[in-house]
């Protein structure tokens, strides 16, 4: 075969390999982006939004909030962490982390979904909660590693409101 011939087998192959990488890459973010439930916000009125809220809290009945929010007398939320409300350690282990939050001005419910595994593989991860962009003060002092969500199972991690802004919850399934 003379070099001419070898070249184009050589561009050929080349080719084929950069379709593939690139079909690897577009179906490897097209099932990233169908594992993850991104944020929907949807206008409700209170008492739909409280019934929805209700279901969340009926499914940790006895169980506290892992993490409780708080406001400091500049009008600022904190967060403070209650161990007395970790449940025990459990066998069931973790396959997403879902927020529920409500907009009482907006009168919005917004829902978002996360896969656990993608807080598996992120190194160092930790659970942060923000307030306007920034950790919310006492964070600083108690981040969750991903680590103890798996020891703690299924869990209600933040049920906060706040009349002027809403409420959230937080929890792990």
């Amino acid at each position: 075969m003379n070099k001419r011939g070898c070249l184009w087998i050589a561009l050929g192959v080349a080719l084929l390999l950069v379709i593939i990488g690139g079909a690897a890459i577009v179906g490897g973010g097209y099932w990233v982006y169908r594992q993850v439930v991104l944020p929907q916000a949807q206008p409700v009125d209170p008492a739909a939004a409280a019934r929805e809220f209700e279901a969340v809290r009926a499914r940790f009945a006895g169980q506290g909030p892992v993490f409780e929010l708080e406001k400091t007398g500049d009008g600022r939320a904190t967060v403070r962490f209650r161990k007395d409300q970790v449940p025990p350690s459990s066998s069931a282990g973790i396959s997403r982390i879902h927020f529920l939050a409500y907009d009482t001005s907006k009168r919005t419910l917004v829902r978002f979904s996360v896969p656990y595994w993608l807080f598996r593989y992120m190194p160092n991860a930790r659970v942060t909660i923000r307030e306007n962009g920034e950790p919310m003060a006492g964070w600083d002092r108690m981040p969750l590693p991903v680590e103890e969500l798996e020891r703690i199972g299924p869990a209600l991690l933040v049920d906060g409101s706040d009349p002027d802004r809403g409420q959230v919850i937080v929890w792990t399934e």
